[in-house]
């Protein structure tokens, strides 16, 4: 079995162990349809939903009463993070911050809920 194999099958198998500690992750991402020179605004509707499982780590506010969150994701679940513009998890919307960490295991992201 290759390093790489024996990895991942470490990473499935800790999300497993998680439990309901995990939870469900909502991404999405929205599809741009024209843009209005005159009045310079982009039309926007609204594209896919995928929903995998992602580990919560930290949540903290900052000086400006931002919620912040850590997310852990399987990278395999997430092929390309950068697609997604927002992410819910138990019911509130939070926009993903750049960069994020993608060792091909795990991604992990921060994410914040303005007021």
């Amino acid at each position: 079995m290759k390093l790489s194999s024996t990895i991942s099958s470490a990473v499935d198998n800790a999300f497993k162990m998680i439990g309901d500690l995990a939870v469900d992750v909502s991404l999405s991402k929205s599809t741009s349809t024209g843009f209005d020179f005159n009045n310079l605004d982009a039309s926007v509707a609204a594209g896919s939903t995928t929903i995998i499982s992602g580990i919560v780590s930290y949540k903290k506010r900052d000086k400006s009463d931002d919620v912040k969150l850590s997310v852990t994701l399987k990278s395999k679940d997430v092929s390309d993070f950068g697609d997604f513009d927002t992410l819910t998890i138990r019911g509130v919307t939070y926009t993903p911050e750049k960069p994020f960490m993608n060792d091909g295991y795990l991604t992990i992201v921060t994410v914040t809920r303005r007021p």
